[in-house]
This record gives structure tokens, C-alpha cells and sequence, in this order.
């Protein structure tokens, strides 16, 4: 069997080519956007126009302290499996949170078939009391009354 061997400007043009095709592949990728927050916090986004998903599960840690992190658990569900979660969007009024979970408004051809996520959310309540946490439920808007002790 014989092997073609190659000039020595033919290997040089060669991998000059497969570079410059590197090269234009990695400039040509999106630039990823980072999230500089601490790990486990939620620091309240504007997402603008997003799809808020519907909340058919929510795990609530069984005692909640004022001035320390409270780890919630939503289980939620996407019209399809394109959309994609962005975050927690949350608007505070008083001791009542209201809390959407943002899904990427995706607009392009995609199965429609239901697909679920899960999704942990961080927050601290300031003093102890009474709160109430809104949210979307699978039968509409939803709440949930939440002792902070």
C-alpha cells in the first residue's frame, strides 16, 4: 500500500487552512452571558417579555427563619420543550411576594408537547411573620401562606 506524502508547503497550506477554519468556527459561536450572583441567590431580573410557566409543584422547607436564606422548590410546567428557563422574575408588596417563574418566549418551530422543569429559588424574609407567596398555579393564580418565624 502506498502512502501519498505530502510537500512541505503542501502540510504548511494545510494547516494554515484547518486554523483559519478553527479560528472563524470559535468567532462565529455566541458569547455566553454570565451571571455573576452567589451561588443559591436570585437577584430580582427584568426579564421584559417572557412566558410565565405554571407552577404544579412547590416545596417549602419545613421551618423558615427571618434573616436566613429559605430554599424553595417549584416544579413547573413548559408549553413546549423549547422554552427554556431564564429565572425567577418577584415583586414584593408588603409581607406578599409574587413570584413568576420566565421561560425564553421561544417563537421558532418546536414540538408541542409538555415538558416539565424544576427549579430552586432563594430568598430571605427580613423579620418573622406572616407571609403570602403568589404564583400561577395549574388552576390560575395560586397562593400559599408561609409562617416565617
Amino acid at each position: 500500500m502506498k502512502h501519498k506524502i505530502l510537500k512541505k508547503t503542501q502540510t504548511n497550506s494545510f494547516i494554515l487552512c484547518i486554523s483559519m477554519m478553527v479560528i472563524i468556527a470559535l468567532t462565529a459561536l455566541p458569547a455566553c452571558e454570565t451571571d455573576e450572583s452567589m451561588p443559591g441567590e436570585n437577584p430580582e431580573k427584568d426579564f421584559g417579555e417572557c412566558v410565565e410557566a405554571t407552577v404544579y409543584s412547590l416545596d417549602v422547607p419545613e421551618q423558615i427563619h427571618a434573616g436566613q436564606p429559605a430554599v424553595f422548590t417549584l416544579g413547573f410546567i413548559k408549553p413546549t420543550p423549547c422554552n427554556e428557563f431564564i429565572g425567577f422574575q418577584t415583586n414584593w408588596s408588603g409581607s406578599h411576594l409574587h413570584l413568576s417563574v420566565c421561560l425564553e418566549d421561544y417563537a421558532g418551530p418546536c414540538i408541542t408537547v409538555i415538558d416539565y422543569g424544576e427549579e430552586a429559588f432563594t430568598t430571605t424574609f427580613d423579620t418573622s411573620g406572616m407571609y403570602t407567596l403568589h404564583f400561577l398555579g395549574t388552576s390560575g393564580p395560586d397562593s400559599l401562606q408561609i409562617h416565617v418565624q
